[in-house]
């Protein structure tokens, strides 16, 4: 019971993080359409009530590869990486870009790990004769 409690503890605590990191993101792509379905994952649109804490594993692993392409997305919309010397507000925007970009797929393998479930082992096969 009490690892129940603890995972469900961790799976909000995953997925907070995630909706906070996907919102960064989000802000940062000019074509969010590929990504509408997650608005009604994590967005805006989400169902607030606890139903988020129970996706299944398809949903699961359909989300984390949404959510791998819109990090890849973010990074590519990078500037080149500017020398040191030059321009400080391309430097920083290089750095914010990276850094939500990064905080998304960090926040994303938490999600993963949190919801990924146990497999079941199959019951014993019944034995013959």
């Amino acid at each position: 019971m009490q690892d129940d409690m603890r995972d469900d503890t961790t799976r909000r605590q995953a997925l907070a993080r995630l909706q906070d990191s996907y919102g960064e993101a989000r802000d940062l792509v000019v074509d969010t359409h590929p990504y509408a379905n997650l608005e009604w994952i994590l967005g805006e649109k989400r169902n607030r009530g606890d139903g988020a804490a129970d996706m299944n594993n398809k949903l699961v692993a359909v989300v984390t590869l949404w959510l791998e392409d819109l990090a890849l997305e973010v990074e590519r919309r990078l500037p080149p990486r500017p020398p040191n010397r030059l321009d400080h507000g391309l430097q920083a925007a290089y750095r914010v870009r990276h850094s939500v970009a990064t905080r998304l797929r960090l926040a994303t393998e938490g999600f993963t790990r949190a919801f990924r479930r146990r497999a079941k082992k199959p019951d014993a096969l019944p034995k013959e004769g």
